[in-house]
Parts: C-alpha cells; sequence; structure tokens
C-alpha cells in the first residue's frame, strides 16, 4: 500500500474498534505510521470513539427535547415562512407579580395576564384555567395583523386560532404542562419563551 492509496474510513473504523485481522492491521499500521492524513483520521476517530465509551452525561429533560424538536419539526414543515422575520418576544408584564391596585379585591378573578413584547409587536395574553383544562386568549397589539393566527404547541400536541378584526384570538382548550406559542402575521413571526401552564 503507496501512500497515494489512503486507507478507507471503514477499515479505520475496523482499527480503532480492533475488528481487523492481524495481517490486515500490520500493514495498516505500517501505512500509517508514514502517511499524516491516515494518521490524523486514526487519531480523530480514536479520540471520538473513547469519548462515547467514556460519556456519562445524563440525557435531556423530556419538555427540552420536545420543546427543541418542536422547533425544529415546525420549520421543517414550513420552509416558506423561514423568508420572515422571526422575533423572540420578552416578557414586560405578569399580573402574578404585581399588587393589587388601590380598592380592588386581590383574587376577585381566576385570569392571569401575561404582557409581552416584541420590536413594534406587542402580545396581551389572558390565562384561565377552565375544569382543568388552560384557555388562552388574548390580542397581538399592532397596526394590521390580517391573516394572522396563534399556535400553541406541547407534548400534548398543537392547535392554533386565527386572529379576527381586532387582532384578538382564543385558543382551544389545552391540558396543563409546557407550551411554545408562536403568533404568525403576513411579515413576522413572534414566538414566546415557554409558557407554563400549570394550577
Amino acid at each position: 500500500m503507496s501512500n497515494l492509496d489512503h486507507i478507507d474510513f471503514a477499515t479505520i473504523v475496523d482499527l480503532v474498534e480492533n475488528r481487523v485481522a492481524p495481517k490486515l492491521r500490520t500493514e495498516s499500521m505500517a501505512h500509517i505510521s508514514s502517511c499524516s492524513p491516515c494518521a490524523e483520521k486514526l487519531r480523530r476517530l480514536s479520540e471520538v470513539v473513547t469519548l462515547m465509551q467514556t460519556d456519562r452525561t445524563v440525557d435531556a429533560p423530556r419538555d427540552v427535547v420536545a420543546y427543541a424538536m418542536g422547533i425544529f419539526s415546525g420549520r421543517a414543515k414550513s420552509p416558506r415562512q423561514s423568508l420572515k422575520r422571526r422575533i423572540l418576544a420578552a416578557l414586560s408584564f405578569d399580573s402574578v407579580n404585581q399588587a393589587p391596585a388601590f380598592g380592588l379585591r386581590s383574587g376577585q378573578t381566576g385570569t392571569r395576564q401575561l404582557i409581552y413584547s416584541a420590536e413594534e409587536n406587542d402580545i396581551d395574553l389572558r390565562i384561565t384555567l377552565h375544569e382543568d383544562m388552560w384557555v388562552v386568549a388574548g390580542q397581538v397589539l399592532r397596526e394590521t395583523c390580517a391573516g394572522g393566527r396563534v399556535e400553541i404547541e406541547g407534548l400534548s400536541g398543537s392547535t392554533s386560532a386565527a386572529l379576527n378584526e381586532m387582532c384578538e384570538f382564543t385558543l382551544p382548550a389545552v391540558p396543563p404542562g409546557n407550551y411554545l406559542l408562536r403568533v404568525h402575521m403576513a411579515d413576522v413571526e413572534v414566538e414566546l419563551p415557554r409558557l407554563e401552564l400549570t394550577a
């Protein structure tokens, strides 16, 4: 075997995993000792296999995996949407963290209000628990939202609702869990951080 005839990748894998006949091993190692590209492949592959054999990391939590898969599966289903601007919204108001206003009784409503900001877009969410299911409704605060829709996705599946002429929406009730909420409009897609719907 000359230096011009490099060892194929499958043989290098077999060398690393000690699955070659002694004669082939001797020939291959003689070639590797005088061929730096093949020696480098053998070194790198040995490092990867050793790392895999000694890896003791813990699997990612189920919700994190589902969230990541949701991000990529959503992009794979609708490649045309990749031309839109994508914005991650930031929470700017949460009624749970606010003290009750003067003259109002605390706990008079079971609805939680969240307001998110994403550049010139604001999203006002109202989350209500109704018979062990969560109802997410709200309004997109911007000039126009014609043809827009809101989509919520979690481990139990996904559902969506169209925005009306006032940019309002009410999603079908969903069970408790962690959800990803996206607002799709003609020029932009706004994604909200993970939404925890728990009692």
